[in-house]
């Protein structure tokens, strides 16, 4: 599973120092980048690491460590299925309209209304967007709830109070945290079928795959997911803990401890 890469910040500094072909050094040192990224041998698949291959470091020098993820689950109490949650920043970017629309599509359909909560703030976003959001919250009274802002601590709860985790970005994403806290609560995730999400969730075992930006497909996603008890119940069961941060640590510990016996 594709994990972040010690966060990674892209610049024309590490630009250079992650592709010789941009020329400068490559800051490579018997298996570190000092700027930013930590590598040794390959672990896993993820498209970040195929993108540091191309630009022309060694897959032998790559290693994956996944985020270190330590929140206690708040309540083992089964939800209400027919309740969907999505967290983070609002924008068209991140499949907001998209996954709003769809599920308002689906609730035409659906025996049991759905509830949609969506927790976030439409930051820097354009008035044509910030207007249209509030059109469909009108349109779709007691389907779709828009909270605003929340904190940090409160994202246990907010997950542990709802079924299903709503992950609906166009953009490829790399490792989003909101996966890691859904799973830390038991709750399968719905997501897009593309980069990091798709790597994070495995398809009909921990979550649920869905063609990126494509209204239909998540409309009867919404549909098949929303009430069903038993899928949920079997989705819950495949899902494998996060590991916690105490172990990303040793792991980057024990990559010293290689690379100085070296």
């Amino acid at each position: 599973v594709c994990s972040k890469i010690a966060g990674i910040t892209r610049s024309a500094r590490t630009d250079r120092a992650l592709n010789p072909r941009l020329g400068g050094q490559t800051g490579l040192n018997d298996g570190i980048i000092v700027d930013r990224l930590t590598i040794g041998v390959p672990n896993g698949k993820c498209r970040l690491r195929g993108r540091f291959v191309d630009w022309g470091i060694p897959g032998d020098r790559i290693v994956v460590i996944r985020n270190g993820w330590a929140q206690a689950r708040v309540s083992d109490k089964r939800p209400d299925t027919a309740r969907f949650v999505m967290l983070g920043n609002l924008r068209q970017t991140k499949g907001t309209l998209v996954a709003i629309e769809a599920i308002l599509d689906a609730a035409k359909s659906m025996d049991r209304p759905p509830i949609f909560d969506v927790f976030g703030a439409p930051l820097y976003q354009t008035e044509t967007f910030i207007r249209e959001l509030a059109r469909l919250e009108r349109a779709g009274k007691g389907v779709i709830h828009l909270h605003g802002r929340y904190h940090h601590e409160e994202v246990p709860k907010l997950i542990n109070d709802s079924a299903w985790v709503v992950v609906p970005s166009l953009w490829w994403e790399n490792a989003p945290l909101v996966i890691n806290e859904a799973f830390s609560q038991g709750r399968p995730v719905l997501c897009s079928n593309i980069g990091g999400m798709a790597e994070s969730v495995r398809n009909g075992i921990d979550g649920v795959h869905v063609p990126a930006g494509d209204r239909n497909a998540w409309s009867d996603a919404f549909q098949r997911l929303g009430g069903n008890d038993k899928l949920w119940q079997q989705l819950s069961n495949g899902i494998v803990a996060p590991g916690t941060s105490k172990q990303a640590a040793a792991e980057f510990l024990g990559m010293f401890d290689l690379f100085k016996a070296a």
